[in-house]
């Protein structure tokens, strides 16, 4: 279980930020499952998404709202933006089930993330991907190969 918080920062320069759970499980197929649970903000919190691979390149999402006590699919023209209103985008998860797809990838250079030395990795997402980010770095820290990203949006 790996608890995260994510801050968004909007056009106007106003942060808000969500936290959540996450639990993933690997299968012989490798294929993933990935499920986050919402804690913060309180009008999400209770909140939970499951993120299943399949054999298409496509992955199915599932959704529980306290509210509802039921299990929904989410559409895949749903996939774009927010996820329940949260500073998570459908696109942020994906990318936790494979970060670098489709992207130009450059190591640009060396960083530290809490005082731990890191490679820092770029993509440039390519148009045909329809990305909500212009920029992503990834951070991959050289002991443990685990990574941390930092997506800038779009620019007009």
């Amino acid at each position: 279980m790996i608890d995260f918080r994510v801050e968004a920062i909007d056009r106007t320069g106003v942060a808000t930020a969500s936290r959540a759970e996450m639990r993933w499980h690997q299968d012989e197929a490798e294929r993933m499952q990935l499920v986050l649970r919402v804690s913060e903000p309180a009008e999400t919190a209770g909140t939970a998404l499951l993120l299943v691979d399949r054999e298409a390149d496509q992955p199915e999402f599932f959704v529980r709202l306290p509210e509802i006590e039921k299990v929904r699919k989410v559409r895949a023209k749903r996939h774009r933006g927010t996820v329940l209103g949260t500073d998570f985008s459908y696109e942020d998860l994906k990318r936790l089930r494979d970060p670098l797809d489709r992207a130009n990838l450059e190591v640009v250079g060396l960083a530290a993330v809490e005082d731990r030395p890191a490679w820092l990795l770029e993509a440039i997402p390519k148009p045909e991907d329809r990305s909500e980010y212009g920029r992503v770095l990834t951070y991959v820290d050289q002991a443990l190969c685990l990574r941390w990203l930092d997506v800038a949006p779009i620019r007009d």
